[in-house]
């Protein structure tokens, strides 16, 4: 049997064939009520295609082929409507830094003194003020101008009310700023006014009114302490105790415990060994250790620290790198066996 031509991709296929195993269109005859399906009627689908508009339309005359046709106009399509939702959302985008920019304020005010900061100036960039106050879009209510000025205030000084002192602070003076010596006499009114304040609320330095209850109420009461007996100094007791140093059982030199810690041992720059009580004019062979031992004092306690092991001995004891031991009046210390040190305590 010979093999089917498919007649719109001339591609054969088996004579049994239903339909082309490459594009799909439809071989063999419709069985009696069958209805052709579009995926199985590509001729038509083609013949479609080539009917469409190719010039004045909305693709131009950028003459598609037939294949590719179907695909290139769904993307003219796509791109045309990403680039509409693209301008509206432009359009939203400037509509709404539009309406930003008529309500932002041009000038801010401070909450404190009504001071103005127009757009430009550092404070209103920052947002406070020069007392670190948050400013707002609006002046206070009382500090608002009747002549549209904003910055008129009263001029930095003092106002007595009769009774204390106002401090008003880090106003501006305006173009209707009285003057000290302009000012008028106070009114009978405003004296008994003052007297009245005086005698029923108070200002403080901060402007906080309240009443001589309030004041009892929240009044500050000093702290007393009671007196404490100074802590002990360190540095030269009155009596200190002492490092006697013998040699061939004479004593040779005496050393007044003054610190409250006392190194001894050998003097040693180039080791950084400045020993309290330095024994090297004692110590010819070199025997004794750069830092042999430490004296603690605390209060009349005296202790003896080891830091070295080229031998330590106190009394009777030979003492180990570490150990350490309370001193008593009459202990004898021996560095590296061959120095005697006796300890002495101070008598009251």
């Amino acid at each position: 049997m010979e093999p089917l031509i498919c007649p719109v991709c001339e591609t054969e296929n088996g004579a049994d064939a239903v339909n082309c195993e490459v594009c799909g269109e439809r071989l063999s005859a419709l069985e009696p009520g069958e209805v052709l399906s579009p995926e199985e009627n590509v001729s038509s689908m083609l013949a479609d295609s080539q009917d469409a508009p190719q010039e004045g339309d909305a693709f131009g005359d950028s003459a598609f082929e037939d294949d590719d046709y179907p695909s290139a106009a769904a993307d003219a399509v796509s791109n045309a409507i990403l680039e509409e939702q693209a301008s509206e959302a432009s359009n939203s985008e400037a509509r709404a830094l539009d309406g930003e920019q008529e309500h932002t304020p041009q000038v801010l005010y401070s909450p404190l003194d009504g001071t103005a900061y127009p757009v430009g100036t550092a404070q209103y960039e920052d947002g406070f003020g020069d007392m670190g106050e948050e400013l707002v879009a609006t002046p206070p209510e009382d500090m608002k101008p009747e002549d549209g000025n904003a910055n008129t205030g009263l001029e930095a000084g003092v106002v007595s009310d009769g009774s204390s002192d106002i401090v008003i602070l880090n106003t501006q003076a305006g173009s209707d700023a009285v003057e000290p010596s302009e000012a008028a006499e106070p009114s009978a009114a405003d004296v008994s006014e003052s007297e009245s304040l005086s005698e029923d609320s108070y200002i403080d330095a901060a402007g906080i009114s309240g009443s001589p209850q309030f004041r009892e109420m929240f009044k500050s009461v000093a702290k007393t302490r009671e007196p404490q007996a100074p802590l002990p100094q360190p540095g030269i007791h009155a009596n200190p105790a002492t490092l006697c140093v013998y040699v061939n059982r004479e004593e040779a030199h005496r050393h007044y415990i003054e610190l409250d810690e006392t190194l001894l041992g050998r003097r040693d720059p180039n080791s950084d060994a400045y020993p309290d009580l330095d024994l090297t004019s004692f110590d010819e062979q070199d025997l004794i250790s750069r830092k042999h031992v430490y004296v603690y004092r605390q209060n009349k306690n005296y202790t003896l620290y080891v830091v070295s092991n080229a031998g330590t001995q106190l009394n009777n004891e030979l003492l180990s790198l570490g150990d350490r031991r309370t001193l008593k009046s009459d202990d004898v210390i021996v560095l590296a066996g061959i120095l005697a040190i006796k300890f002495e305590l101070a008598t009251s």
